[in-house]
C-alpha cells in the first residue's frame, strides 16, 4: 500500500468507463506524484501511467465524436 501522502482517487467508481476529463485528471495526478518522488524508476512509471491516461482520454474523445481508431 502506498504511503498516505501518495494515496490517490484511482479506482473509485470501478465498473464504469471514465470520461476523457477524468482520464486527464488521473494523468495530472500521476505527474504531481512523480514530481514528489526521488526514485527515477518510480518517477518513470508514473510518467508512463500519465501518458497512458492521456492516450485513453484521446481515444475516448475520438469515440465521442465518432471517429474510428487506426
Amino acid at each position: 500500500m502506498p504511503p498516505k501522502e501518495l494515496s490517490t482517487s484511482f479506482g473509485k467508481g470501478c465498473g464504469r468507463m471514465s470520461s476523457a476529463d477524468e482520464y486527464r485528471r488521473y494523468a495530472a495526478e500521476c505527474m504531481v506524484l512523480a514530481e514528489r518522488l526521488s526514485d527515477p524508476v518510480d518517477k518513470a512509471r508514473l510518467v508512463h501511467m500519465a501518458q497512458a491516461f492521456m492516450d485513453l482520454a484521446e481515444r475516448k474523445d475520438r469515440r465521442e465524436i465518432g471517429e474510428t481508431e487506426d
